[in-house]
C-alpha cells in the first residue's frame, strides 16, 4: 500500500461491505465517507501503518476479504493474530485450486441429492445446501458458486425461511460472491458432467 490512510480506507470499505446490506464495495469502488482528519485522530492509525508496510495493495485486499468473509466483525488489531494470518494463507491455497475443490464438493452433494432436493427447504426452514455448508460438507466458496449457478435466491424467493440462521448466511453469500475469482464456463461444464453421471 502507498500509505497508512489508503490501508485504512480499504479496511473501512471492505468492513462496511461485509457488515451492512446497503453498501456495495464494488459498486462504490471502495469509497466511503472517511476523512483523513478523522484517521489522524484514530488511536489505531499506527496499526494501519504496520499493515501498509507488510502487504502491497492486492495482498492487503485479499487478506481482508479472506478474514471478513468468515468474521466481518474483526478489528484491525485482530489482523495481526496467528489466526488471521493462517486464514489468509489457507484462503490463498484454497482459491488457487478453486476449480478442483468445487468439483470435489459438487460431486459429494450430487451423490446424495438431485438439484431440486439440494435447493429445497428442510423442516427447519433452512435450505438443504446451507445445512450441508453448516455441517462442513462444502466450503463457503462452493456454497456461493452453487447458489449463483443454480439461481438459488430466485428459488427461495417466496419460501418460508428461518429468520434466525438463514439471513446471516444469505448475507455472507451475497457479500462474498463478487470477490470469488472463477471460470464460469468451466464450472458449468463440470456441473453438467457430474449431473449426467448422477442420473445414470
Amino acid at each position: 500500500m502507498s500509505n497508512a490512510f489508503d490501508t485504512y480506507v480499504l479496511y473501512n470499505g471492505l468492513k462496511t461491505h461485509f457488515t451492512t446490506k446497503s453498501y456495495d464495495f464494488i459498486k462504490y469502488n471502495g469509497k466511503t465517507n472517511v476523512k483523513k482528519e478523522t484517521f489522524l485522530k484514530n488511536k489505531a492509525r499506527y496499526l494501519f501503518q504496520r499493515l501498509s508496510r507488510k502487504y502491497n495493495e492486492d495482498e492487503m485486499k485479499d487478506m481482508l476479504i479472506a478474514n471478513f468473509c468468515y468474521n466481518p466483525t474483526l478489528w484491525v488489531n485482530d489482523l495481526f493474530s496467528e489466526e488471521a494470518e493462517s486464514r489468509y494463507t489457507e484462503w490463498k491455497k484454497y482459491n488457487q485450486a478453486l476449480t478442483y475443490h468445487f468439483k470435489e464438493d459438487a460431486e459429494k452433494l450430487f451423490e446424495k441429492y438431485t438439484p431440486k432436493e439440494l435447493f429445497s427447504i428442510n423442516e427447519n426452514g433452512i435450505p438443504v445446501i446451507v445445512t450441508e455448508f453448516q455441517q462442513g460438507t462444502i466450503s463457503l466458496e462452493s456454497l456461493c458458486l452453487l447458489c449463483h449457478l443454480f439461481s438459488a435466491f430466485e428459488i427461495w424467493k417466496n419460501k418460508e425461511l428461518d429468520d434466525l440462521i438463514y439471513p446471516n448466511i444469505e448475507m455472507r453469500i451475497k457479500k462474498y460472491y463478487p470477490f470469488i475469482r472463477y471460470d464460469k464456463p468451466k464450472l458449468v461444464v463440470i456441473l453438467k458432467e457430474i449431473l449426467a453421471k448422477s442420473t445414470k
